[in-house]
């Protein structure tokens, strides 16, 4: 022990005294004589000769470190101070960036239809507070459908949204929150809940008889690997189309010809982070169907719920007639009170697009994102004026409230998307490698050429053209250092 501890200097030297304090005869003199001696009469002692004197580690061999003094340094943050340990270069494993938490007072309108139902779900599961508040406007965008509208060119903007619930595991409840919305929905329109399973022929009939609907995926991945069958061919692609909800869609089929007026479809999904990493592939982004939906992501949650308590039927009561009042209304949006602050807000959203540094694929998830704040404008507008006894408007103008309601949750949904760009998403081996080099740099400020190698598990002649890629960005610099001029690499930006 004393042995390692001694290469890191006074932090080395108190922790020695401390773990050492408990053994009988302990004092203090005699340490310190010790680790002088041991800093000067020898190396750190590595995992194969404490192997070796019958004390094998379980990560032996699996292990990047080659003495427990890398461990340590790894573990406490301590600078290393010996030269001798230069064969046991302190490497920090990349970190990853966290989601910006959402602050929920900035886009729940108090006493709402939309804190209501934050209120009744978190009652059933211990799902984040952010899954019930996209799956609550959702099944407000479901219900509303085709019945309130933004003029758009030559067609008409509809509320329906997209959206997608990412989370670790099972024990974050994705599915529990989005079904709660589901059976919300299904009290105030039992046919709002489109079919899980058809055939495209089936999806073809079924819009044509009623054009609106939402799609409730419990898995994303296993519906993806669905639409892959051929008797589904061109499924994706088809609703790919219909999110952009043209006036009239026509699509022949096995002889048959169809004609959708005005289809209004929205999806609820749920997934893993694992799926997220495996399946948005270069091949998918081409597509364009996964950048349609707005991500929420979660990596922890705020509480936990053994049991869950008994649905409140008052509660649902109240929130199912809310719903039902916006069944009477058919109105057209204006823009008149916030066209200017959008404006503003637009600008400054595709600067920010175009100057991003992987500004293609920010793009694309980016492009949509802007007729989503008008979306959720829509939303958040009704939201305000939900009546239990219905409606105090005509026409729809939504308030600049509402629109900054609505900026600030897409707002986040861009810091989620870039959270996915940085640190969950490759789109090819090359990627892959190139994030793994940059965030050991980032990580490790300084680390040497050797330690690059043993870390990322690149070998040398893989490792070089990605180095020269990062040096060409201007995302890294190198500096010779040393006695030996050993070149070291640092980051030119720090990670935000």
């Amino acid at each position: 022990m004393l042995s390692s501890l001694c290469r890191f200097g006074d932090e080395g030297r108190r922790l020695a005294h401390k773990l050492s304090e408990p053994y009988p005869g302990y004092t203090k003199a005699e340490t310190d004589k010790k680790l002088d001696h041991a800093f000067k009469a020898s190396g750190p002692m590595t995992c194969n000769e404490i192997a070796n004197r019958g004390f094998a580690c379980p990560s032996l061999r699996r292990c990047k470190a080659n003495a427990p003094a890398a461990l340590i340094g790894q573990l406490s943050g301590i600078t290393i101070v010996c030269p001798e340990l230069e064969d046991y270069e302190l490497i920090t494993t990349p970190k990853q960036k966290t989601i910006i938490p959402l602050d929920l007072s900035k886009v729940v309108p108090p006493d709402s239809y939309l804190s209501r139902y934050m209120e009744y779900a978190s009652e059933l599961t211990d799902a984040p507070a952010s899954f019930h508040l996209f799956s609550g406007l959702s099944a407000l965008s479901t219900v509303v459908g085709t019945r309130v509208y933004l003029p758009w060119g030559d067609g008409r903007l509809y509320p329906n949204l997209w959206i997608a619930i990412i989370a670790p595991s099972s024990i974050y409840r994705k599915t529990t929150a989005i079904r709660i919305a589901c059976n919300l929905i299904r009290h105030v329109d039992e046919f709002a809940i489109l079919p899980d399973e058809f055939s495209a022929e089936k999806l073809l009939d079924i819009l044509q008889s009623r054009s609106q609907g939402l799609f409730f995926w419990g898995e994303l991945r296993s519906k993806l690997a669905y639409f892959q069958r051929s008797y589904m061919a061109g499924t994706q692609a088809m609703l790919t189309e219909l999110f952009d909800c043209p006036p009239i869609y026509k699509r022949s089929l096995l002889g048959q010809s169809y004609r959708i007026e005005n289809p209004c479809v929205g999806i609820l999904a749920a997934s893993t982070k694992e799926w997220l990493r495996a399946s948005i592939t270069e091949g998918e982004m081409k597509g364009g169907f996964l950048q349609r939906f707005m991500y929420v992501l979660a990596h922890q949650k705020e509480k936990h719920l053994a049991i869950p308590k008994q649905y409140d039927v008052i509660k649902q009561n109240e929130l199912v007639r809310l719903l039902h009042t916006t069944q009477g209304i058919r109105c057209k949006v204006h823009l008149s009170d916030v066209q200017d602050a959008f404006t503003e807000w637009h600008f400054k959203h595709e600067q920010e697009a175009m100057s991003a540094d992987n500004e293609e694929v920010l793009a694309s998830f980016y492009a949509r994102l802007d007729t989503y704040c008008l979306k959720l404008c829509m939303l958040y507008e009704i939201i305000m004026q939900m009546k239990p006894d219905g409606f105090l408007f005509g026409d729809l103008k939504p308030s600049p409230l509402a629109l900054e309601y609505a900026t600030n949750l897409i707002e986040y949904a861009k810091a989620t998307i870039n959270y996915m760009l940085s640190e969950e998403l490759v789109f090819s081996k090359e990627m892959a490698n190139r994030q793994k080099v940059l965030g050991l740099i980032e990580t490790n400020p300084g680390i040497s050429r050797r330690a690059l190698i043993q870390n990322s598990n690149l070998l040398k002649k893989d490792l070089e053209p990605i180095l020269e890629t990062l040096l060409d960005e201007g995302a890294i610099a190198i500096r010779k250092e040393g006695k030996r001029g050993g070149l070291h690499y640092y980051p030119v930006r720090e990670k935000e």
